[in-house]
């Protein structure tokens, strides 16, 4: 059904009354579903797109969230897609087929009836009506292939031996309808055992499902978090993005393309500079429309603007104007304002001495458990040995030893580079951080520092969260930068404790955001280079 071209006639998030409205339809197609089920499919908290599509000149209606199509509405019923089918295997009932039929239906052919692998001891495998929605598989991986609607009743097929059509294919795995997905999740494996064990679940075993956190190449562990703080949507300050990213917009607008239309700017310029995976509603805004935004922008003399029966037009920037000042440094990059700094975190690395330290670090007034820089010990481990060496290693950057040094060193060689003596030495010494928090606080750790760990994993229905990890230690304020970072990527913000550690706290922040954390703790939070993973922008061919 969609092996031709798609044209897109419209899109708009569907509100409050109308995502009610379509639960209550969908429900009334399928009664084993429950409304619990609908929202494990369709997150609360997350925008509903509705998209008119024209295929073989006929019109449907799809719905997707985060750009992956989920539901197609068309005259007669909702049919899920692959992609849908592949989180909730027991959305519909699941026929086979054998493996090479499945290229036949992504040409366009429709199921026949002895394309049906009938197995009567296979648990998996439905009885049911004509007119029917059902999902198509093969039996090694029940992951949905195609989606349909049956021709024709079981019952009939096995009373009559009958010959024809089994299912009238609507949609199948890499159709152009499959390639409206930005960025398609890959094909899962669902066995017997998980589909029969899905069609069994309640809704609150679904709703787990969708909790539950699988890594991607970034992120090779799973969290799961014990508690969790939520900083939630209400947070966002939705004036503040319009504002911060419409200036982006007109900083990044050519001077010869005004001017332009509102609408047109909203949606080439405004909407392109909004960082990824953001759901931006102006409806959460205190201006409500768009109208009213510009109005206001124009009344401040920061643009100017040309009204004709209600179509507004952008005739004019200021660019001059102190709004903008704070935004043209970020032109380049495409954003906006940059944080202010706070006082750098100070980090300095010392080492402890020990009783095998002592050794020679005794002949210069040290004592044991007393705090020493790695500079002064390069120092006067090279001043001590050098007035020990009897003659001069004929090898350049090498050392003799004597007996006492081999004694203190551990080690058997008597001729070494001076790095590895350096390092032999510096493992009889145990190491101390010391952090200086803003605040002038010093907070001594006997052990290396652990850096801030950035990762991305992905949720089994593949939506990204960018994890950020150890941030404590560098006195960081989880919550506090789960707020910077809602405001800097406009996205929700979660702050979670380890399990089992109480006290460790990491923050979590939906979507894929890990360079612009990173910016967010270099500029703003003064964290070395070096005390940072993660989120290294990758370095761009020639």
């Amino acid at each position: 059904m969609f092996r031709r071209a798609i044209k897109i006639k419209s899109s708009t998030t569907l509100k409050g009354s109308a995502k009610k409205r379509l639960v209550q339809q969908v429900l009334g197609k399928f009664p084993n579903m429950t409304e619990d089920d609908f929202y494990s499919i369709f997150p609360r908290k997350d925008n509903i797109l509705e998209v008119k599509i024209c295929s073989n000149s006929k019109f449907y209606m799809v719905y997707s969230v985060q750009n992956i199509p989920l539901l197609i509405e068309n005259e007669k019923s909702y049919i899920p897609t692959v992609f849908l089918l592949w989180q909730h295997p027991s959305f519909v009932k699941t026929v086979t087929t054998h493996e090479p039929v499945i290229d036949k239906l992504i040409n366009g052919a429709d199921l026949m009836i002895p394309g049906l692998k009938f197995q009567d001891e296979d648990e998996c495998y439905p009885s049911f009506e004509k007119d029917e929605v059902v999902s198509i598989a093969i039996q090694s991986n029940f992951a949905s292939l195609a989606v349909g609607t049956t021709a024709i009743s079981s019952e009939s097929i096995n009373s009559n031996n009958a010959h024809g059509k089994a299912v009238l294919i609507m949609h199948t795995i890499n159709d152009e309808l499959y390639k409206l997905a930005q960025h398609p999740p890959e094909k899962p494996i669902i066995t017997s055992d998980i589909l029969s064990k899905k069609s069994d679940e309640n809704a609150e075993t679904s709703k787990s499902q969708e909790e539950c956190t699988t890594n991607t190449v970034e992120a090779e562990s799973e969290i799961e978090p014990v508690k969790s703080e939520e900083v939630t949507d209400q947070n966002i300050d939705y004036n503040y993005i319009l504002k911060k990213y419409f200036l982006v917009g007109l900083l990044n607008l050519p001077k010869d393309s005004l001017p332009i239309l509102t609408s047109i700017f909203y949606k080439t310029k405004f909407l392109s500079a909004l960082p990824e995976d953001v759901n931006f509603d102006i409806k959460k805004t205190s201006y409500k429309k768009l109208s009213g935004f510009v109005k206001n922008l124009a009344n401040n003399l920061i643009i100017g603007m040309e009204e004709v029966q209600g179509v507004q037009k952008i005739i004019s920037v200021d660019y001059s104007h102190p709004e903008f000042v704070e935004f043209i440094q970020f032109k380049e990059s495409g954003q906006s304002k940059q944080p202010q700094k706070k006082q750098k975190v100070l980090i300095e690395e010392m080492y402890r001495i020990t009783s095998g330290g002592l050794q020679i670090l005794g002949h210069y007034n040290y004592k044991k458990g007393d705090l020493i820089t790695p500079g002064d010990v390069r120092t006067h481990v090279m001043e001590y040995v050098k007035k020990k060496q009897v003659e001069p290693s004929p090898v350049k950057g090498c050392v003799f030893l004597d007996d006492e040094l081999v004694s203190i060193l551990k080690t058997k060689e008597r001729q070494i580079t001076w790095k590895e003596l350096f390092d032999k030495f510096f493992h009889l010494l145990s190491v101390v951080s010391i952090v200086t928090l803003p605040n002038g606080q010093q907070v001594k750790q006997n052990s290396k520092l652990h850096p801030i760990d950035i990762k991305v994993a992905s949720r089994c229905n593949n939506k990204k969260v960018t994890i950020v990890s150890n941030l404590q230690t560098f006195g960081i304020d989880v919550k506090d930068f789960a707020h910077d970072c809602q405001l800097a990527v406009a996205a929700s913000a979660t702050v979670n404790e380890l399990p089992g550690h109480q006290k460790d706290l990491q923050c979590q922040i939906q979507g894929n955001h890990a360079i612009m954390i990173r910016k967010v703790l270099l500029e703003k939070y003064g964290v070395p280079t070096k005390y940072i993973i993660g989120g290294e922008e990758k370095a761009k061919k020639n």
